[in-house]
C-alpha cells in the first residue's frame, strides 16, 4: 500500500484529513498500547513481581506503572483519546492511579489523531507542561521487502541470552548496572510469547539486539541497543533487513517504530515519517 503525506502536529486536526491516514494512525496507537501493557505484564509475571507492577486494563488505553523506577521513559501512556475521545475524568483517573501508588513522574504522549480537540488544554490544567521531544511514527509496508536474507549475522535469541540482552539495552539507557530494575525491565520480555529478540554476537559476546512484535497485520520495532563500539558498523540495518522479512512472512502489512523526531527522515532507515507526537510530562506533587 502507498504511505499516507506525514501528518500536521496538532492533535484533534488528524480528525479532518484524509480516511485512510487516519485509519492507520489509529491502528497503530492501539497497537503499541497494546504492547506496551504486554512489556508490563511480562515484568509483573516474573516471580515475586520484582518491578512492583500495576497494570489496569479496564481502561483505553491501559494504565501501568512500576513502583522501582519512577521515570516517564516507563510511566507513558500511548493511545489517550484514540479508540474513544478522552474525558477530564479520564485524564483525572490517569493522574490519580499514578499518584496513589506513589508515582511522580508522567508522560502523556498525544497522537495527532487524539480528541476531542481541547485535550491538550485539558492536560495543561491538568498540570501538564508540553515537552520538546516530539517522538515520531514511522512506518514500513512489506509489500516491497526483500528477500530473506540467506547469509546473516543476526539469529533469533532465545531465554539463555536473557541476562545479556537485559545488560545490553540498560546500558544503551545509561544504567551501569547489571541487576537493577532497568535491566530487569528489559529482560522481563525474553522467552515471552508474541515477544522476537533478534541479536549480533561477536566473539561469544552480545553486541546488538532488537525486538519485533507481531500482532495481526501489524508489527511493533522496539528495544534497539548496540554496543558503543560495534555503532556505525551498520548492525542496526542488517538486523531491520531480517526482521522485516521475517514480518512479511508471519503475514505483516505494516511495521511500525517510535524515534526522535531529529532522526525520524535519516536515510539509514528504511522507513517513512507518518506523523509526529506531542510529549507532555508531569511531575505530581506530594
Amino acid at each position: 500500500m502507498d504511505l499516507p503525506v506525514r501528518a500536521s502536529r496538532a492533535p484533534g486536526k488528524f480528525l479532518e484529513m484524509d480516511p485512510a491516514r487516519r485509519e492507520l494512525a489509529v491502528a497503530l496507537e492501539l497497537h503499541e498500547a497494546e504492547v506496551w501493557t504486554d512489556c508490563f505484564e511480562a515484568a509483573a509475571a516474573l516471580p515475586g513481581n520484582p518491578l512492583g507492577v500495576a497494570v489496569q486494563r479496564s481502561t483505553s488505553p491501559p494504565l501501568h506503572t512500576l513502583e522501582v523506577l519512577d521515570s516517564p521513559e516507563i510511566n507513558r501512556v500511548v493511545g489517550l483519546g484514540v479508540e474513544a475521545p478522552a474525558t477530564r475524568d479520564q485524564l483525572r483517573a490517569l493522574v490519580d492511579f499514578h499518584r496513589c501508588r506513589g508515582r511522580r513522574h508522567l508522560r502523556v504522549e498525544l497522537a495527532p489523531v487524539a480528541a476531542p480537540a481541547e485535550l491538550p488544554m485539558w492536560l495543561i490544567d491538568e498540570g501538564f507542561a508540553l515537552d520538546v521531544a516530539m517522538p515520531t511514527k514511522i512506518v514500513r509496508s512489506t509489500h516491497d521487502v526483500g528477500p530473506t536474507p540467506a547469509d546473516t549475522p543476526v539469529h533469533l535469541l532465545g531465554p539463555e541470552y536473557r541476562e545479556e540482552i537485559a545488560t545490553l539495552n540498560a546500558r544503551a539507557w545509561g544504567d551501569w548496572s547489571t541487576s537493577g530494575p532497568v535491566a530487569t525491565w528489559f529482560g522481563a520480555t525474553v522467552g515471552v510469547e508474541g515477544f522476537r529478540h533478534y541479536g549480533i554476537v561477536d566473539g561469544g559476546r552480545l553486541v546488538s539486539v532488537g525486538v519485533m512484535v507481531v500482532k495481526g497485520e501489524l508489527a511493533w520495532l522496539g528495544f534497539g541497543a548496540t554496543h558503543l563500539r560495534y555503532r556505525d558498523r551498520g548492525l542496526r540495518a542488517t538486523s531491520l533487513a531480517l526482521r522485516l522479512a521475517h514480518a512479511r512472512d508471519l503475514g505483516c502489512q505494516m511495521v511500525h517504530a517510535e524515534v526522535d523526531a531529529r532522526f525520524a527522515s535519516s536515510p539509514k532507515l528504511p522507513f517513512e515519517p507518518l506523523y509526529e507526537r506531542q510529549s507532555y510530562s508531569l511531575v505530581v506533587k506530594e
